[in-house]
């Protein structure tokens, strides 16, 4: 007769080994030192995937990337059919 907490063991173990690619990625992001032309475009000084702290940008910076956010918003919007009330009020 089979176990039944299986199917729960191989879900935690799935689990498991998601979080670790996950903090294996975030290590990485964390070890990668702005300006060090990680990203797409070799000057470019912000790593993709790295948190921005919008206080610290130039207003030119934080009027571009406020642009990829606002796509990514409405993106996100469309592929899971979110209404107005579900998105930030800037959007």
């Amino acid at each position: 007769m089979p176990d039944p907490l299986d199917p729960l063991f191989k879900a935690l173990q799935k689990i498991n080994e998601e979080l670790d690619d996950h903090h294996n990625r975030l290590i990485r992001i964390e070890g990668q030192q702005p300006g060090g032309g990680s990203g797409d475009d070799p000057g470019s000084p912000r790593i993709p995937g790295a948190p921005i702290i919008w206080r610290q940008l130039e207003a030119a910076e934080c009027a571009d990337l406020w642009v990829e956010f606002t796509t990514w918003v409405i993106d996100l919007a469309d592929r899971f059919e979110l209404t107005a009330d579900q998105l930030p009020r800037e959007c």
